[in-house]
Formats: C-alpha cells, structure tokens, sequence
C-alpha cells in the first residue's frame, strides 16, 4: 500500500490541516473511501442474504447466487465510478495548476529577451 504522503512531501495531517488548501488529501481520501464502500456493499450483501432465508428457502437461494452477487457488483460499480469522477476534478486541477506554471516560465523566459510583447493579463496569477 502506497503512503500517506502527498507528491510535496508533506504528510497526510499536515495536508489535512493546510488551511490554504495549496495541497489536497483527496488522493489518500478516494482510496480509503473504496475501501468502505467495498466493506459496506458486502455487509448489505450479507445483510440481504440474511433477510432472504429469513423469508424462505427459495427466496434465500435466489438472493444467495443472484440478487447479492448482482448488488454487490452494481454498488461496488457505482462507488467506483463516482470516486474515479472525484479523482479526474482534482486530476484536471493538478494538471492545470503544471500548465500554468509552464506558461508562466516560458512568459518569463519570453521577457528575458526582450524582443516579444508580455503575455496577456489572463495568464497572469489569476487566484491572487
């Protein structure tokens, strides 16, 4: 299992407590988010299984090899695809915030030679 540390070597609480939120904790979050919803789906699963023997032989057969595999697999589904949504927000964010660094070093560079007109005021620290 990977550590709890984000790529800027702070660690998980010091990224939990950034009041600035300059650093996120959403990718250690997302993974012990799946986790849980792992656990919870087959807890329901077994949950269901229960209620259906308690409610005869058939229906505790039937929910047994269809009805908690299949809402297990769907629930387990749907936590998966909600959290991936989660991570490519904060993915398009990071990849942003690089994008903008670039540009502002290629805009400094392009300043240093001074033959070529400043960037636009909207590449410019627009979150200052």
């Amino acid at each position: 299992m990977q550590s709890l540390e984000d790529p800027e070597g702070r660690g998980f609480f010091d990224s939990l407590f950034d009041f600035s939120f300059r650093t996120f904790v959403t990718d250690n979050i997302i993974r012990i988010l799946y986790l849980i919803a792992i656990v919870v789906a087959g807890l329901v699963g077994i949950a269901e299984i229960v209620r259906g023997f308690s409610s005869g032989i058939g229906i505790g057969l039937f929910t047994l090899i269809i009805l908690a595999p299949l809402s297990f697999f769907l629930m387990i589904l749907y936590a998966r695809v909600v959290l991936e949504l989660i991570m490519v927000v904060f993915r398009i964010e990071q990849e942003m915030t690089k994008s903008r660094m670039q540009i502002d070093e290629i805009a400094a560079r392009l300043q240093g030679a001074g033959d070529h007109p400043t960037p636009p005021s909207s590449l410019q620290e627009p979150f200052s």
